[in-house]
């Protein structure tokens, strides 16, 4: 049952993945159109800006994985986590109330010398609702969590795709009658509460969830907040990375600049969550499987390694081949740059992404301190480097900055401690990765030639185009790349 759990979270991951595509085609460009290009560049800084909340999770929600794998089993320690965790994060979430109010309250000193009043005074409420929903969302980060441990994807991963789903549905009404980017956060966030309650509810009366607050450990809070303070360093940096290049392109170049980013931006998140959603579901597996000493987390290392590949690289291709072509189609004009902006972001990114469960691996045997510090001090170095190629490059010189300090940390140095301190078999994954490079080669030469022999033609060249690439790239992974094990896993049925 569980293999078949974990094949569930990966198909559904998928689903989630390709609904959100479908319906960003067909519903950002009318969002684009509707709001303009002025009021989405300014809900763009207003998300980056609050972005920065989440920062006050301190590492907790990823913590919660490992030290669940502890105390699972024994019903009393299940329940006194459960309840230090609430603590925790109703403490948080306050924190997050009061301190994205006195953000929306700055706007104005913030923002004023490259926006408008009028944008300012939008910023500003919508920096107040989002902080709203972001303050909320950490008590519910408990319940996400507590339903992952126990591998309930076919729940969590269904009710992401029926949020993904319902989002335009519920959106585009108020969009249509002039709500505007506020209208847009308000209906959006309506939506999460009714996703979110439905998570506590199946928390409590389908896994039959319990707290205990009386119990609760200050040793255990020291464990878990000494375990929690690398995974935060991480954290920070992640913010600089994603949201660092929006808040500086909003101070040096104005809504316009950080509305073509946050395109680009987009592609690159679509592409990582096809990462995520192969290793996310492996967490709680990888955590038993180092409580109990099994040596298999490195063997899981190197095959979903692979299986990242063959998916990355076959998006990471198409976009290549076909990304400039669909963006004009789709974003229209003005959005040109979004196109090496997403490009500098997505191809040093498929290093870590490849790498995904090394990450997971790191933080079950509590050794990702080394990975947190390197990174922390490479995100100052990326506001360095991305400040004056904002300025004279704009949002494909931010994105450049960011995409460097990437390929430093990840394509170097975490191979570097892998191999050496972590004793993991590095050189073997990068073989068994490599080892697909030939068809993916022979792929992305015939892609060439079919934009040569099928030059243009709208939407539907487009996609006829697509559709023979994905089909050549299918057929020569499976014969030239793909082992006998991945073909048999591909196809096998649970007895």
């Amino acid at each position: 049952m569980k293999l078949d759990q974990l094949k569930a979270g990966v198909i559904l991951s998928y689903v989630t993945i390709f609904i959100s595509s479908a319906i960003s085609v067909v519903y950002t460009p009318i969002m684009l159109r509707i709001l303009g290009q002025s009021e989405y560049g300014v809900y763009s800084i207003a998300a980056a800006t609050v972005s920065y909340l989440g920062l006050l999770n301190f590492g907790f929600s990823t913590a919660y994985t490992r030290y669940f794998a502890r105390a699972r089993g024994d019903a009393k320690k299940e329940a006194e986590l459960n309840g230090l965790y609430l603590v925790i994060f109703a403490v948080i979430g306050v924190v997050a109330l009061v301190a994205g109010s006195v953000l929306a309250e700055c706007s104005q000193l913030i923002f004023a010398q490259n926006l408008s009043p009028s944008e300012v005074s939008t910023a500003r409420i919508l920096i107040y609702i989002l902080t709203v929903q972001t303050a909320l969302g950490f008590p519910m980060n408990l319940f996400f969590s507590y339903i992952m441990v126990h591998e309930r994807y076919f729940v969590m991963k269904g009710l992401n795709a029926l949020q993904t789903l319902l989002n335009p549905f519920v959106v585009l009404p108020v969009l249509l009658s002039g709500g505007g980017s506020v209208g847009m956060v308000t209906m959006s966030l309506l939506l999460t509460v009714v996703v979110w309650a439905l998570n506590i509810a199946y928390s409590f009366g389908k896994l039959k969830m319990k707290f205990a607050f009386s119990g609760m450990s200050r040793e255990m809070f020291r464990d878990i907040g000494t375990f929690s303070a690398f995974i935060f360093l991480n954290s920070i940096t992640d913010q600089i990375n994603w949201g660092a290049d929006k808040y500086i392109l909003g101070i040096v170049k104005g809504a316009e600049v950080v509305a073509v980013y946050s395109i680009g931006a987009q592609f690159n998140t679509y592409y990582m969550n096809f990462s995520y959603a192969v290793s996310g579901v492996f967490t709680p597996r990888i955590n038993r499987l180092v409580v109990s000493g099994s040596s298999e987390a490195e063997l899981l290392f190197r095959r979903v390694g692979r299986i990242q590949f063959i998916v990355l690289s076959l998006i990471m291709s198409g976009f290549v081949l076909f990304g400039r072509e669909f963006i004009a189609l789709w974003a229209g004009d003005g959005y040109e740059q979004a196109y090496p902006t997403a490009l500098f972001l997505m191809l040093p990114m498929t290093i870590p992404m490849v790498q995904a469960v090394g990450l997971e691996i790191q933080r079950a045997r509590n050794m990702h301190k080394f990975y947190s510090i390197v990174s922390i001090c490479m995100g100052i170095i990326n506001i360095g480097i991305s400040i004056p190629l904002s300025m004279r490059f704009g949002a494909a010189g931010a994105a450049a900055g960011t995409g460097t300090a990437i390929v430093i940390v990840n394509g170097i140095l975490i191979n570097w401690y892998y191999k050496y301190r972590m004793k993991l078999d590095i050189k073997a994954f990068w073989i068994g990765v490599l080892k697909l490079a030939p068809p993916l080669i022979l792929a992305a030469a015939a892609g060439i030639v079919m934009k040569i022999l099928l030059p243009g033609g709208g939407w539907g060249g487009l996609a006829v185009k697509c559709m023979l690439y994905i089909a050549i790239f299918a057929v020569l992974m499976w014969i030239l790349g793909m082992n006998d094990e991945e073909k048999q896993y591909l196809f096998k049925k649970r007895q």
